[in-house]
């Protein structure tokens, strides 16, 4: 009788099927108890990421042992430090920056509330010191002592390409020119000249000092090649820094999005148009034009005059998508904006490549009626099947 031997599932298979289940945690811890060799692929999705924070420091003993072997597989490492209001949050991150060195392959870092104005420059640095493979870095609300203290941490991560900044504080300032001249240099403290991270992609800038960080960018001579930028929050006394850093940018930029502060007479936007030209943008692909505020009954509403402004001043040949996100509480609320205008200009030879119009609409507004509206107000457009009304949770 002939004897049946037990299959053995491929390697190549088998990893793909733990790949099939990386979101799944469970189906994963279950893997790798399987056997040994779904070990290694059960791990490498299972700790991918990694968060810290005040109720998950029993991690650390884990991690502290000598026969611990997760950290390797660590890719995405989460800081979040503790408020210490209640014995419940104790304030952690400080003291454990050296037992981080253990996360030898992160690739990308996450840091909230911590509170870096406490340290010594030396000991900051050593945040990302040991991350040589870091490519992702997102501060929020996390506040240096000095505009130097976090270029300083910047300055350890070589590769850097993705960088998200908001609501980032230090208690330092110092002048900035305003305009983008040679005294730029000068202006800046001496160790921040040559820091600049020169693999930097995607920028995303919240609520946070914008001058310092731009003009230190511009302060480099190397040329930088920034795919995307996502600027929030943007103030009066930023639009200048900001004119020139797109006009830097130029070609390399592909993607940008832009929210105000609340300016309810329109004066930021107003300066943005004024200080930022859009034109020199030849190779962009996508605008995000976010936070317009357009509830008629209330004071909180935004000037919109200066959306058909901005889009008037693109050039590129190659823009194929624009969003605009849009607060309604009744269909009339879209009035304000220049519908004739922007008709036109997407009629231009510029959008000829363009796909899709994305209106995501917020508030209490009736989802059928706000469709309808926008339809009627770019008839051309929904013609050329470009206009798509979304709601927060789909497709209106």
């Amino acid at each position: 009788m002939a004897e049946h031997l037990p299959l053995k599932i491929p390697s190549e298979l088998a990893d793909t099927i733990i790949d099939c289940l990386h979101d799944d945690s469970r189906a994963l811890a279950s893997c790798s108890v399987v056997c040994r060799a779904w070990l290694p692929r059960s791990r490498f999705h299972l700790f991918e990421h990694i968060l810290l924070e005040p109720s998950r420091l029993q991690l650390f003993d884990l991690l502290d042992s000598p026969l611990s072997t997760i950290a390797p597989y660590v890719r995405c490492l989460h800081l979040e430090e503790g408020r210490g209001r209640y014995s419940y949050e104790p304030e952690w991150l400080n003291k454990a920056l050296p037992r981080l060195a253990v996360f030898t392959a992160v690739e990308s870092l996450e840091v909230d509330l911590a509170r870096f104005d406490l340290l010594e420059t030396e000991t900051t640095r050593g945040l990302v010191s040991n991350f040589r493979m870091l490519r992702n870095l997102h501060f929020w609300h996390v506040k240096f002592r000095t505009f130097s203290q976090l270029v300083d941490v910047l300055g350890e991560c070589p590769h850097l390409e993705h960088i998200s900044f908001d609501c980032l504080f230090y208690q330092d300032k110092w002048d900035t020119p305003h305009e983008g001249h040679p005294e730029i240099k000068n202006s800046l403290p001496t160790s921040c000249a040559q820091r600049i991270p020169l693999h930097l992609r995607t920028f995303d800038l919240g609520s946070c000092e914008k001058n310092a960080i731009l003009y230190w960018l511009l302060s480099g001579n190397s040329c930088l090649v920034i795919n995307t930028l996502r600027l929030r929050t943007v103030c009066l006394e930023e639009t200048r820094a900001i004119g020139a850093f797109v006009r830097t940018l130029g070609p390399s930029l592909e993607h940008l999005e832009i929210n105000f502060a609340v300016s309810f007479e329109g004066d930021v936007e107003k300066a943005f148009c004024r200080n930022v030209d859009l034109a020199g943008l030849i190779q962009l692909r996508s605008l995000h034009l976010s936070g317009l505020v357009m509830y008629s009954q209330y004071r909180s509403s935004t000037y919109v005059g200066w959306v058909s402004i901005l889009l008037s001043q693109i050039t590129s040949m190659h823009i194929e998508e624009v969003v605009f996100d849009v607060w309604l509480s009744v269909p009339e609320d879209l009035d304000p904006l220049d519908w004739d205008v922007m008709g036109k200009v997407f009629a231009q030879p510029s959008f000829s490549r363009l796909k899709r119009i994305h209106f995501w609409v917020w508030g209490d507004v009736n989802r059928e009626q706000a469709r309808v509206s926008i339809r009627e107000r770019l008839p051309v457009c929904d013609a050329r099947g470009l206009l798509e009304a979304k709601w927060p949770q789909g497709v209106l």
